[in-house]
């Protein structure tokens, strides 16, 4: 149960907490919720590689460290994700006429 704690825990660091009302917070909103989302998946894949390593010299939970996994390839995930839906936007607003 505690590790379903910690993966919703994840997804939901990665929502934003509340809508911004001008254009140029919902951009800088946007480039602070990236940001953010980039640096939990890397703290995410720092805490797995180090799970890892424990788990090799013998020390680590094989659970714990299966739940920094799953983590952090979720993480990651929710970064592509985000690089592709900003690609797809930036690449229909270039194919508009002007």
């Amino acid at each position: 149960r505690s590790g379903l704690a910690a993966l919703q825990g994840t997804i939901g660091a990665h929502r934003p907490a509340t809508p911004a009302t001008g254009e140029a917070e919902k951009g800088a909103d946007f480039a602070a919720s990236l940001g953010d989302a980039i640096a939990a998946a890397d703290r995410d894949h720092k805490s797995a590689e180090e799970g890892v390593r424990e788990l090799a010299a013998g020390k680590g939970d094989i659970v714990e460290t299966m739940i920094g996994i799953t983590r952090s390839e979720l993480s990651l995930g929710f970064v592509v994700q985000l690089r592709n839906r900003a690609l797809e936007a930036y690449q229909e607003i270039m194919r508009l006429p002007l």
